[in-house]
């Protein structure tokens, strides 16, 4: 999610895994979580333009009742977070809540993901496995980005949501499911369903309401307070001091297109706040520093939430060394690079030994 997010389902990792597919499938099924989450570890869905406050006003309606929500929009615009907050609200707030990532799911797995296998129904099926709509009974089932799964298995997700039951692969014995379904997409849905990539029926009995996240150039009055949020965020996750923000780099932030919407935001913002501790100031050349282009990071293509985790300090040598190797070895240079003197990369390389 672009927010922050936080869900009380179970890990499946255990329940979801066998000998040929345990790294495939924990990618793909898994808690849906953000790395960032609020002080009282709450969903929030930050906004005050007109087309957020509608949204945040049917909220209550929407979450209360079992029909199928379609949420679409850009990548990056928050589209998860939404979803977890009709969970959150909902009657299944305290049931499970199960992420699949459809995207991320070769086409062999797609269906033993969600229904499940009883032993022997493939090569290397060694033992009966739950599914994903197993492990979200009583709660709430999220199928994110639901345009890429195989258009056979589309079929079978058609049969859940009309008859409330579905078949492990392998077996004839129907299971009753008692799961919401909410689904994501990046795509034009339209354009799918015209190239027989996604069926028409299925996408009519999910679009019960329909939910549209409007990108971030749209709701640019947004960018202040999402701003405030991530950096108030960020500095109570690193245990940093408050850090105020420059009038400029609202200005700055304003004149951005922001393709990658509030995921690109939040990944500015995530560098910024840990490149402006030595000045107090959070300023432009925090989130626009040279050495992310001389390094060749650009945050269409790089989610900085998606990296390895690995403590501040270890994050701060990380880009000293990036910086060094980039000038040769130059101290004074890096410095310059990264907006900080040479003495505090002298300091942080003598901690280091």
């Amino acid at each position: 999610g672009a927010n922050s997010e936080i869900s009380s389902a179970d890990t499946l990792q255990s329940k979801l895994s066998d000998n040929i597919s345990d790294k495939t499938r924990s990618k793909a099924l898994k808690e849906s979580r953000s790395p960032l989450t609020d002080t009282n570890n709450e969903v929030n869905f930050i906004g005050e333009a007109p087309a957020i406050q509608r949204l945040l006003n049917i909220l209550p309606q929407i979450a209360n009742n079992m029909a199928p929500i379609l949420i679409q929009g850009e990548s990056g615009t928050g589209k998860e977070v939404f979803a977890s907050l009709v969970h959150n609200k909902s009657k299944r707030a305290n049931k499970p809540y199960i992420k699949i990532n459809c995207a991320n799911l070769p086409s062999e797995l797609v269906e033993s993901t969600l229904f499940g296998h009883v032993k022997g129904a493939f090569t290397g099926a060694i033992a009966d496995r739950d599914g994903a709509f197993h492990a979200a009974q009583g709660g709430t089932l999220l199928l994110d980005e639901i345009t890429e799964i195989d258009i056979q298995v589309q079929a079978k997700l058609l049969r859940v949501l009309q008859e409330n039951e579905f078949y492990k692969v392998g077996s004839q014995k129907p299971v009753k499911a008692d799961v919401r379904i909410l689904a994501t997409s990046n795509r034009n849905i339209g354009q799918a369903i015209k190239n027989k990539e996604f069926r028409e029926d299925l996408y009519f009995r999910l679009n019960v309401f329909p939910v549209e996240i409007p990108p971030l150039r749209d709701r640019k009055s947004d960018i202040p307070i999402l701003t405030k949020y991530f950096v108030d965020q960020y500095c109570l996750k690193y245990d940093y001091p408050d850090l105020a923000i420059d009038e400029e780099m609202h200005t700055y932030l304003r004149d951005q297109n922001w393709r990658g919407n509030v995921r690109e935001l939040n990944n500015k913002i995530h560098r910024g706040v840990i490149l402006a501790q030595e000045d107090g100031l959070f300023k432009v050349d925090h989130i626009e520093n040279s050495i992310f282009t001389s390094l060749g990071i650009n945050d269409d293509d790089e989610d900085i939430n998606n990296i390895p985790l690995m403590t501040i300090e270890d994050m701060e040598l990380h880009l000293i060394n990036k910086a060094l190797e980039k000038t040769n070895g130059n101290q004074k240079e890096a410095a310059k690079l990264l907006g900080i003197s040479d003495r505090t990369i002298r300091n942080k390389l003598k901690e280091k030994d």
